[in-house]
């Protein structure tokens, strides 16, 4: 079996709607790619990856900071715009990396 095909399809500056029909209103997150196509990326997660101990136990708390530091990084690197994202008075959220973060601690 082979892939090869698929290498005809650049997707280094496109993003994809991304739909969460499971919250009310319905917001539409653009998401740009997760992997090598998104350089930027991988090259934060190199980054904060060699401060890390190779041999550092999986903990709860170690656990917890990684998801912690994923939201971070998905909404620098990876939500680049939405639409239908309001806050709790109703009002349409202008979108910025800050306010991706906040609203993926939600």
């Amino acid at each position: 079996m082979s892939f090869d095909k698929l290498s005809q399809y650049d997707v280094q500056d496109r993003t994809v709607e991304y739909p969460l029909s499971m919250i009310q209103g319905c917001p539409v997150l653009q998401l740009a790619p997760v992997g090598e196509a998104n350089r930027p990326l991988l090259r934060e997660i190199l980054r904060r990856n060699r401060k890390k101990t190779p041999k550092q136990a999986l903990t709860e708390a170690g656990m917890e900071e990684g998801i912690r530091e994923d939201k971070e990084l998905f909404a620098r690197y990876v939500v680049k715009g939405w639409r239908n994202v309001v806050n709790d008075a109703g009002e349409e959220v202008p979108f910025s990396p800050g306010a991706a973060q906040e609203f993926m601690e939600k």
